[in-house]
């Protein structure tokens, strides 16, 4: 991975395409996102969110992106998900696949989702066509973000108290054959699992969909995992406004400018420390246990 070791200086004066003072604010039953391109900051209760969506041939491709905030403002709940293809054909069904996600995304346990998610599209689905998707709900009471991955790229952590940047995923010990956590559409019996993790102010989360990882300069390889986090560890993180500015200029060096294979899709999550309206401490915990599935 020479190439990555060769970064162009960045001008950390370049003007951002993000706008400080025009900032999404979320409120209690608020839903926001969609596929086509943006650049936009988003605030729910805890979270500050960055999304940048570049379609690969026009203004709306195959990624879709969400965020929601629900609860009485005590949930906010996070999608990062890739129709496969990069055709209008996968617009359109990204498109559908929203409408789907509106209609099941106040169900608390986002395993249940997911798996409501996968039996709807498979219903409707144009043959071929699958969706990779992150799903993450943060508790903000608690400090915990909760995690189902249906077969979409691993998501980067950043954790403040180790200074490091590692792939967040979880190692489930299964004996039967049932099929987990494949992307939406594949099987229509698959199950999924899910995982939660502390996510503290100074943490950092990047969701990307596999534009990022799959970027290539002529005659090259590909970017892949190993390569990201290798870019990803030269960020400043002090200055989270500024990091997917940051990263997509490192990838347009490493790619010579061509970012036009796919869709490139990131969403950077960095919590705050704000609370919502105050909760005996019983309730909090039945809320993280609603959202994993273990109380009714």
């Amino acid at each position: 991975m020479t190439q990555l070791l060769q970064h162009p200086e960045i001008n950390v004066e370049d003007p951002s395409r993000f706008t400080k003072d025009d900032v999404h604010q979320l409120d209690c039953l608020d839903v926001w996102g969609g596929s086509r391109r943006v650049n936009r900051q988003a605030y729910v209760t805890g979270m500050n969110v960055w999304v940048s969506s570049e379609p690969a041939s026009s203004d709306r491709g195959g990624d879709l992106y969400l965020i929601s905030m629900c609860g009485g403002a005590k949930i906010s709940r996070f999608l990062l998900a890739d129709v496969a293809g990069h055709d209008a054909a996968a617009a359109d069904v990204a498109d559908d696949f929203h409408k789907l996600l509106r209609k099941h995304i106040n169900k608390q346990d986002q395993t249940k989702l997911a798996v409501a998610l996968n039996r709807d599209f498979e219903k409707q689905s144009t043959v071929g066509r699958f969706v990779t998707a992150l799903l993450a709900t943060f508790i903000p009471q608690t400090g915990h973000l909760v995690i189902c991955n249906a077969g979409h790229p691993r998501p980067l952590w950043y954790q403040a108290d180790k200074k490091m940047w590692t792939y967040l995923d979880a190692v489930h010990a299964h004996t039967d054959d049932v099929p987990r956590n494949l992307p939406i559409g594949v099987i229509p019996e698959t199950d999924y699992v899910q995982f939660a993790t502390e996510f503290l102010p100074g943490d950092l989360l990047l969701t990307y969909t596999d534009g990022v990882t799959e970027a290539m300069p002529d005659g090259g390889r590909m970017l892949g995992e190993a390569g990201l986090l290798e870019m990803v560890s030269t960020l400043d993180v002090r200055d989270p406004h500024g990091m997917i500015d940051q990263l997509t200029r490192r990838l347009h060096a490493f790619t010579g400018g061509k970012m036009r294979h796919d869709d490139v899709t990131m969403m950077l999550m960095s919590p705050d420390g704000a609370q919502p309206q105050r909760q005996p401490l019983a309730k909090q915990f039945k809320v993280l246990g609603k959202m994993m599935g273990v109380v009714r």
